[in-house]
């Protein structure tokens, strides 16, 4: 079926639903140097594709794998939801380190990221590490919390510490 934004298949039951998911974003640069140095030119900075879904109400999954320059897992969670107010996620996936990290690639205008990119201690995997966290929503979904620990070495990499990185907020 299509339910508006993506595919998707889904068991007769309800209970199973797949969605292969996927963006490409390009990039055009243009210098307006009479010299040619350097040329104006075109990129592909980005290409996603995976897929996400659900088993019953309480259980989602993700896998994404980027293919710019060769194969690699992004994402690859599972998420645990008994209730809005608590929640369990667990894998690999975006740490809850700011707001514009919780915004996906495809809900921003600008697919450029701030400063905090440059801060945060793994920008280079797009603030992604192996991890679980505990998060939810209170009082009817005007305050959030995230509490989580995760390997700090970023994508696909063990932690090479016995200290976990903790990150937390609300």
């Amino acid at each position: 079926g299509w339910n508006g934004e993506h595919f998707f298949l889904r068991s007769s039951d309800g209970q199973f639903t797949l969605m292969p998911v996927g963006y490409v974003d390009g990039q055009y640069n243009v210098y307006g140097n009479k010299y040619g140095t350097p040329p104006d030119s075109f990129s592909i900075t980005r290409a996603r594709f995976g897929f996400q879904g659900n088993y019953g109400k309480q259980l989602d999954y993700t896998l994404m794998i980027e293919t710019i320059s060769s194969p690699t897992v992004r994402d690859a969670s599972l998420d645990f939801k008994p209730w809005k107010a608590f929640s369990i996620t667990a894998g690999q996936f975006k740490v809850p380190f700011s707001m514009e990290v919780g915004s996906a690639d495809t809900a921003v205008e600008f697919y450029n990221r701030s400063i905090i990119s440059v801060l945060y201690p793994d920008a280079g995997g797009a603030f992604r590490a192996p991890g679980l966290v505990v998060h939810g929503e209170l009082g009817r979904g005007i305050m959030e919390y995230w509490l989580g620990a995760f390997n700090g070495q970023g994508l696909l990499n063990s932690g090479t510490t016995n200290e976990p990185e903790v990150v937390g907020r609300l």
